[in-house]
């Protein structure tokens, strides 16, 4: 897939920027789809999310973002494992807005490009998300911290270090909570970890960088990626701004307690065009963010 990032804009969901602009509050809707490949679906009774099938063949979603309700985890194979499959792509897809849509899990093909180049620098989507969260949670300035007390840790070895540890993977496999039209818009909801200090620190324990997690933002939020080919466009989106969603997984007490809402600025068409990246960076101080690589799903090269 050479050359797939044709375009780096940032932000799929301006939280804070966009529920300001928005003209309509969000609203429950129902999405009906059908899914293919690994899945675990997770059904919700108001307080607590919890497993309700693997590897189902539909799905109907009918959350929003103050009440996500149930939701869909694309390349999930083992409850809380949160290793997709790397090598095919689990799929939800039907119809919004008029026109069909696709959600899909990442492959190493996704992030790492045809010839799954996992080197740090290397030109792809893996390094590009990657270092879009260090930047936004001031990662020089953090590990410039971590030096004056002798620890050293750069953006390469961390880079290496999630690579080796799975760490792609586990932001692989999304849980869709909801696909709803509001007005011109498509809002995606996407279940997760309110905060993922937990994890992050857990994680650095586990590769041997224990020392560091001291040194670890406070309230980390950061959603998984989903894959979305709609209106003949396809990206990658993530959010860096969680609300609480007011559930938790009755299994492990914490799982799916987050909500990031993912934002499709406009209805293929309809008159609102999707902003120019200098737009999006002109809204990065009002709201999470985070960078999609769009491309035309005609050129898949």
């Amino acid at each position: 897939m050479t050359g797939f990032v044709n375009k780096l804009a940032l932000a799929t969901s301006l939280a804070v920027g966009m529920t300001a602009i928005g003209s309509a509050p969000a609203f429950a809707g129902s999405f009906t789809g059908s899914v293919s490949g690994p899945n675990l679906y997770y059904d919700s009774n108001g307080t607590n999310t919890f497993l309700g099938g693997t590897n189902v063949n539909s799905v109907t979603l009918t959350g929003d973002s103050t009440a996500p309700g149930n939701n869909i985890e694309l390349g999930g194979t083992t409850a809380h494992s949160s290793t997709a499959d790397f090598g095919n792509a689990s799929t939800l897809s039907g119809m919004i807005g008029g026109q069909s849509i696709t959600l899909s899990s990442m492959t190493a093909t996704d992030w790492f490009g045809a010839s799954v180049d996992t080197s740090f620098g290397a030109d792809n989507f893996a390094n590009q998300w990657f270092n879009a969260a260090l930047d936004a949670y001031n990662f020089d300035t953090i590990a410039a911290l971590a030096a004056g007390f002798g620890h050293n840790l750069t953006r390469s070895t961390l880079f290496s270090t999630f690579v080796g540890g799975g760490g792609f993977a586990r932001a692989s496999d999304p849980n869709i909570s909801y696909i709803n039209q509001e007005n011109n818009q498509v809002k995606i909801g996407l279940a997760g970890h309110l905060t993922l200090n937990t994890d992050i620190n857990n994680f650095l324990t586990l590769q041997g960088l224990g020392h560091f997690a001291g040194f670890v933002p406070q309230n980390v939020q950061l959603s998984e990626i989903v894959k979305v080919t709609y209106g003949g466009e396809t990206g990658y989106f993530s959010s860096l701004f969680a609300t609480g969603s007011g559930l938790f997984d009755i299994a492990d007490g914490r799982s799916h307690n987050g909500n990031y809402e993912i934002t499709l600025a406009a209805i293929p068409g309809n008159d609102v065009s999707v902003p120019e990246p200098s737009t999006m960076l002109a809204l990065m101080a009002v709201g999470g963010l985070f960078a999609t690589a769009k491309r035309k799903t005609a050129k898949n090269a």
